[in-house]
Formats: structure tokens, sequence, C-alpha cells
């Protein structure tokens, strides 16, 4: 039987590697996906199965991930990255004969609210000088 501690240290570190060495992620991204896949290893053991007899990563399952993340509080942005990060596990899972083929992100119908961060937009009169400085810059180059 598969314990915690094993899928911790076998999966998440040859995860890692993969990462690195087949996908060549940068090893932030590598480290923060690997980070992603423990805190799913972590909540499927919490609320879905503590021996972990029946882990799987599924479409349900990951919506019930980004509802138990958003419970903790955890920023929508944080949340998709993650999400990314555990489709990249499963991904890793099916190439090892571990886990039924992903499915793409777009594809799981997950309800992420982007994070929506507008510019101010100029005020007339910086609008004018900055035009005025395109048209300027113009008349020199005809």
């Amino acid at each position: 039987m598969i314990n915690i501690a094993t899928i911790q240290r076998t999966l998440i570190k040859n995860f890692y590697r993969h990462q690195i060495g087949v996908v060549r992620s940068k090893k932030t991204t590598a480290k923060n996906y690997a980070y992603d896949a423990k805190q799913y290893i972590s909540f499927f053991s919490l609320e879905i199965d503590e021996t972990l007899t029946h882990f799987e990563i599924t479409k349900s399952m990951i919506h019930k991930f980004v509802a138990y993340r958003r419970e903790l509080g955890r920023a929508e942005s944080t949340i998709e990255r993650q999400v990314h990060g555990l489709i990249a596990f499963w991904d890793f899972l099916h190439l090892q004969g571990l886990a039924t083929e992903p499915i793409p992100y777009k594809k799981l119908g997950l309800n992420i609210k982007p994070i929506v961060n507008p510019t101010q937009p100029l005020s007339k009169n910086d609008n004018n000088r900055f035009m005025k400085g395109i048209f300027d810059e113009l008349e020199t180059i005809w």
C-alpha cells in the first residue's frame, strides 16, 4: 500500500525532476508545481481518503480542491496557478501509467475569477501631451 510519505518523497521528487528535465520548466516553476502537488495530496489525505488507497486526480476532485483552497482564503490567482501545477502533476502521473489522461485547464469548467486591476485612464491634458509627443516624433521621421 502506498502511503503519503512515499508519494511525497518519491513521486514529488520525480515530478520535480520531470518538470525540469523533460518539460524544461524553470526551477521556480518546477518547485511551485511540486508544492501544488503536495498540497493536493495533503488535501486528498485530509478530506477524501486518509490512507490514499484510492488516490486520484479527476475533474470533480479538482473542483473540490478549488473549493477547499477558497475556504482557506487563497487568492484566485494562487488557486489558478495551483490548478495548472496540479494538471502538470496529473499529466506526469498519466505518463507513469498511474492516472487517466488529464483534462486541459479550459475544459475543467472552473469559474476562477481573473484579477482585474485596470490602469487608470490618462487625463485629457496628459492624453493631449502624449499624443502631441507622438505626432512631433512622427514629423521628424517624415
